[in-house]
């Protein structure tokens, strides 16, 4: 009998590259990139680590080769102005600490946003999906392991703006051009220009959907595009699932579907996820 192999997906969110957080590990006024370069540190040390004892699959075994990534987006923080409250306290961890605020600041461009993101998590010139940077994490061959991205609202909004939100002059779709672009040999689509949007009606474009698919074993996953919620989107959306799950072979594999949001959002990513390897 042929021997299983388990493979180990991670799963993140959220970057917001561009953000300050208000406190981090004792730190005031954090850049967001820092947070991140602090989490690419630890996930490095996954191979190493153990999962817990709790009764699940692999419980109290080493994690081991982590076979790929899943980054479903806000890559880049809105290029907005937010707020750093000046001069008063708060309570963290139930300690009541100052918080020396500096007042109001305006997140940068995704141009700056993604190439920070970029040289953290693959790499700069790195043009794949492959890790590289500081992330540290490879395969059983010595090679980066896969990136897989889906954007986030703040990706969309900063490539369509948002009203109220984002001036039209920090209008920036590189974060979101940068994840289409790089999924485009999952998803078959063609490569495009950050200047694809020219309005917001733009992004009801289905050629311009963030939508792919690909196998793990006996796991065929979905990444099911940002916001798919106009009419057009959502017909579009609803006809490519059902044809990528019916060319999905063997009609017993897993199915696993990802959606940042919109569309009752399939279904949630585990905690902890698990996808046995045939």
């Amino acid at each position: 009998m042929k021997q299983r192999r388990i493979a180990t997906l991670g799963v993140l969110a959220d970057n917001h590259y561009g953000i300050v957080r208000p406190i981090f590990r004792g730190g005031f006024n954090v850049a967001g990139q820092t947070v991140n370069e602090a989490m690419i540190a630890r996930m490095n040390t996954l191979p190493a680590q153990s999962f817990p004892s709790d009764g699940g699959v692999a419980a109290g075994q080493a994690v081991g080769q982590v076979d790929f990534l899943m980054d479903t987006g806000d890559i880049a923080n809105r290029s907005e102005t937010g707020s750093i409250a000046a001069n008063h306290s708060l309570s963290y961890l139930g300690t009541t600490v100052d918080y020396p605020g500096q007042g109001l600041y305006l997140a940068p461009h995704s141009s700056v946003t993604w190439s920070q993101w970029q040289a953290d998590f693959l790499g700069v010139g790195n043009t794949g999906n492959t890790a590289g940077g500081l992330l540290t994490l490879t395969n059983g061959q010595g090679q980066g392991i896969p990136v897989f991205l889906s954007p986030g609202n703040h990706d969309v909004s900063d490539a369509i703006g948002m009203s109220g939100k984002i001036a039209i002059g920090d209008v920036d779709a590189t974060s979101f051009v940068q994840i289409f672009n790089r999924m485009t040999p999952y998803s078959g689509m063609a490569p495009v220009s950050t200047n694809v949007f020219t309005n917001p009606g733009d992004y009801a474009n289905v050629n311009l959907q963030v939508n792919y698919s690909f196998n793990v074993g006996g796991t065929h996953v979905l990444c099911v595009n940002m916001f798919p919620d106009k009419n057009i989107l959502i017909t579009a959306t609803i006809g490519w699932v059902a044809a990528t799950v019916s060319l999905s072979s063997p009609a017993s594999r897993k199915l696993r579907v990802n959606s940042s949001a919109g569309v009752d959002r399939f279904s949630k990513w585990p905690r902890r996820s698990r996808i046995n390897w045939t």
